[in-house]
């Protein structure tokens, strides 16, 4: 997960006071995605159809 901005080939959903943004064409792929927080793990993110291959972690 990173800071980013919305473009128009993206799907935009308000949960709380947090915006979450994910292109579109990689939505269809991924199906439902839920994201999770915890103070000690972090996030995890899942989808109904996992995309192994297609995220990448930067430092």
């Amino acid at each position: 997960m990173t800071l980013d901005k919305s473009s128009e080939n993206d799907f935009v959903s308000m949960e709380g006071n947090l915006k979450f943004i994910i292109k579109k064409d990689l939505m269809e792929k991924a199906g439902m995605i839920t994201v999770n927080h915890s103070s000690v793990e972090g996030f995890t993110v899942l989808s109904d159809n996992p995309l192994i291959g297609i995220c990448s972690f930067a430092n």
